[in-house]
């Protein structure tokens, strides 16, 4: 679709979310009354993103799309923030307001930090969810609603459980479907495409081209941790851009004034195959040949030959690399064996 956000990225990882959204749960927020969906992830790392994702290649794409922060909702206004309110219900309401359900009507809500939500206010949320219906403060009238939850938070819903801030009912109610996105540290892989995708974004909106990265700026860069997640890299990136000259290369001694921590914090454990430091070569060879791999069945929808014959690899070679590799389709996938 046109002006749909993009999943950045050529790691096991993003083309597995890819394949999943796509296989799993577009098809699910199609159909009426679809459950809640529920996105794991440190912050910074795309949550908001895919829940766009989701709406944008789903038939609800030209559906509104209602995204709210939790720690904006307070105990006193859930209700009316969830299921709206009529004119006069209450001192202060001057007008009707539909409500963050109905405003989103057969379209995407996305809840951001779930996890900040009180009590009381989960229990507001929970009704909306079981009901599929909404009840505006100061009506007795329930209304439907057909919308497509998507739940987010960076906390670990066991343990948020566990400690009495979030309802068991509720979490039993989101957990149906889940995604979690890794933190960038565990996909290095994904830097230099983040940084390419970045720095262009950057360069059209400032009208200033640049000549890209020297191979130290980037080696830097790739053994970062990013803290940040993908959030710091587009930050990192906008500043780049900014006080780069025009048609000058980015190298590692602006990277170290515009942002200190970059060279300043210890290096990535997992990114040392891709910089070849700290690691033997035998162990940085086979965590490429593991990633590659695995990258490329993602890619063939782990149809094996197509992902063997697109390495140019033997069978009997590629079949050897996939054991000693301990590579394996994942629970949701049946790969497509070879005849």
């Amino acid at each position: 679709p046109e002006n749909a956000p993009e999943l950045i990225g050529d790691s096991a990882h993003v083309q597995a979310l890819r394949r999943e959204l796509h296989e799993v749960h577009i098809p699910a927020a199609e159909a009426p009354d679809p459950d809640p969906l529920l996105l794991l992830g440190e912050k910074g790392t795309g949550k908001d993103l895919v829940a766009r994702y989701l709406r944008a290649y789903s038939s609800r794409r030209n559906q509104p799309f209602v995204a709210v922060n939790c720690a904006e909702i307070t105990d006193e206004m859930a209700a009316a923030r969830f299921s709206g309110h009529k004119r006069g219900a209450f001192t202060g309401a001057l007008t009707e307001e539909p409500g963050l359900f109905r405003a989103a009507h057969k379209g995407v809500l996305f809840l951001d930090e779930i996890a900040e939500l009180s009590l009381r206010a989960q229990g507001t949320l929970l009704r909306a969810l079981e009901n599929r219906t909404v009840v505006p403060v100061g009506d007795t009238v329930e209304v439907r609603v057909d919308v497509q939850v998507v739940i987010a938070t960076n906390r670990d819903v066991t343990a948020a459980v566990a400690d009495g801030s979030l309802k068991a009912d509720l979490a039993d109610r989101f957990q149906t479907r889940a995604i979690r996105l890794l933190p960038l540290r565990e996909r290095p892989w994904d830097v230099p495409a983040l940084v390419r995708h970045f720095l262009a974004g950057h360069e059209r909106r400032m009208r200033k081209r640049t000549l890209g990265l020297t191979e130290p700026a980037l080696r830097l860069l790739l053994g970062y941790g990013w803290p940040g997640n993908v959030r710091e890299v587009d930050r990192v990136c906008s500043l780049l851009v900014t006080w780069a000259r025009p048609g000058q290369r980015i190298d590692d001694a602006l990277l170290r004034r515009v942002h200190p921590a970059l060279a300043e914090a210890p290096p990535n454990p997992r990114a040392q195959p891709l910089l070849f430091e700290q690691s033997s070569l035998k162990e940085s060879v086979r965590a490429f040949e593991r990633e590659l791999i695995l990258a490329r069945l993602e890619r063939h929808g782990w149809n094996v030959r197509a992902a063997r014959e697109s390495l140019d690899v033997p069978r009997s070679t590629f079949h050897r690399y996939m054991t000693d590799l301990e590579i394996a389709a994942p629970d949701s996938v049946t790969p497509v064996a070879e005849e």
